[in-house]
């Protein structure tokens, strides 16, 4: 194989890395911390039920934070393998 598609290859797999890797992260905010918010409701934040506080505030504050992440992380790719925007 050329080394150009190669280099196309290592980039789509750290791409995906990437995506899958955030993925997981919103998936167990939204969905597994949703799941056990009862059990979570033993422990209180701020004085708010644990499992509460994850649901109504604390999904709020991460997946802009995701966003954020997803951004930052795709450049430093781009860059690493000269596809970066002009």
């Amino acid at each position: 194989m050329s080394e150009i598609i190669q280099q196309q290859r290592a980039y789509w797999r750290k791409t995906m890395a990437v995506t899958l890797s955030l993925l997981l992260i919103w998936f167990l905010v939204t969905f597994v911390a949703s799941y056990f918010s009862q059990w979570l409701n033993q422990w209180t934040f701020l004085g708010l039920p644990l499992g509460y506080f994850i649901g109504a505030q604390g999904v709020l504050f991460i997946y802009p934070m995701l966003i954020g992440v997803y951004a930052l992380w795709m450049n430093r790719l781009d860059r690493q393998f000269g596809v970066e925007e002009q």
